[in-house]
């Protein structure tokens, strides 16, 4: 029997299909960005989580059981280590799987994130007159302008550099 040379004898695999799309994340009350319901759970955050490291309290209950005390645990949703810990006790919690909660986290955390970037950018806060005078004024000072407190002989620091003392 002859063997297949070159291309022939690559195997073939299939490309790998779609997966199938997840149950939709939907909010349980409008626009809201800490409360979620996914595939049977109910998640509940104290404040939409941020990048700065600071951990939400989140509470997870059965989506038809609003009065549940669930499950609830803080949990930092932009740091991995801190979201599969979270993940895990929820998965032993509720009898699910922790990647299947970990996608839940996932979801929140897209849904999050688009939210926070379609939302328009602040408008920077305007000056009051008195304020934008007293800027104004700040910037036109120039080096001997500003006022040296009595104690410091010189304004200059022994490497050369000038040190802005002001009032």
């Amino acid at each position: 029997m002859a063997r297949a040379h070159g291309r022939a004898a690559r195997s073939t695999r299939a490309t790998p299909a779609a997966p199938p799309p997840l149950a939709g994340l939907t909010p349980v009350t409008g626009e809201s960005l800490t409360s979620f319901e996914v595939e049977g759970l109910s998640y509940e955050l104290d404040r939409p989580p941020t990048q700065q490291g600071r951990r939400s309290v989140a509470t997870v209950r059965l989506a038809g059981l609003p009065t549940d005390p669930g499950f609830t645990d803080r949990v930092d949703l932009f740091a991995f280590k801190s979201r599969h810990t979270f993940a895990v006790r929820v998965a032993n919690a509720f009898g699910r799987q922790p990647g299947q909660v970990l996608g839940h986290l996932a979801l929140i955390l897209d849904r999050v994130e688009r939210a926070r970037a379609s939302a328009p950018a602040r408008a920077p806060e305007e000056l009051t007159p008195e304020r934008r005078a007293a800027a104004e004024d700040l910037l036109q000072r120039t080096e001997d302008q500003f006022q040296i407190p009595a104690s410091i002989p010189s304004a200059r620091a022994p490497d050369g550099w000038w040190m802005p003392w002001v009032k």
